[in-house]
């Protein structure tokens, strides 16, 4: 059974703000009633479906950063999978150390309720021939999709080059699959945009 794994839920981590001003996005969202949990910073999105324990819930969660962060800590050194509930029970018994006391139940209804749908910045895949400006992009978000490749166990050959899909247009979309159908799909906005070469 896919389960998801401290390796991954430290990569996933990388792409939730520390304080962003939009404080619904400084946390983790599961979302049962679609099948997915996500974490963006607004530059970088994480969508993970195809988890068989999103099956069992109903409604939507939200975790803190901070709360993620210890969970990621308390887990026992060698231990290779844990459930969903297992980091929503820590979350709730130690709601008052994190945020200085602000995780409370409310306003983790409140991120939820605000978070966004995150569905709408993934490109389409009948958009993905269009030209577009070629961009630059923060080298922690190209290291991002290495880090949950490696934590689903996927291994490159030695000697073996990794390289990112060819993109012209922007957003770039990187769809990360494994055989239990897990699927991570990795969607990064350009924070600066090369015009160097209008043809391009």
């Amino acid at each position: 059974m896919t389960k998801l794994n401290k390796k991954l839920l430290t990569a996933i981590t990388a792409a939730i703000p520390n304080n962003n001003v939009r404080w619904f996005l400084n946390g983790l969202f599961i979302d049962y009633d679609h099948k997915r949990i996500s974490a963006t910073d607004g530059h970088c999105l994480v969508l993970i479906e195809g988890l068989p324990e999103l099956e069992k819930g109903k409604g939507a969660r939200w975790v803190s950063r901070p709360a993620v962060t210890e969970f990621i800590r308390a887990l026992r050194p060698g231990i290779k999978g844990f459930d969903l509930f297992s980091l929503e029970e820590f979350a709730d018994r130690e709601y008052d150390s994190f945020n200085d006391g602000r995780d409370t139940p409310e306003h983790c209804a409140e991120c939820v309720a605000n978070y966004p749908d995150v569905t709408r910045v993934i490109p389409d895949d009948a958009a993905e021939g269009k030209k577009g400006r070629p961009a630059f992009f923060r080298w922690e978000y190209l290291k991002l999709i290495d880090d949950i490749q490696r934590a689903i166990g996927i291994k490159w050959p030695d000697g073996a080059v990794y390289q990112l899909p060819e993109r012209k247009s922007n957003p770039m979309k990187v769809i990360i699959e494994q055989f239990e159908g897990l699927k991570i799909t990795v969607v990064i906005m350009p924070y600066k945009v090369c015009c160097i070469n209008a043809e391009v």
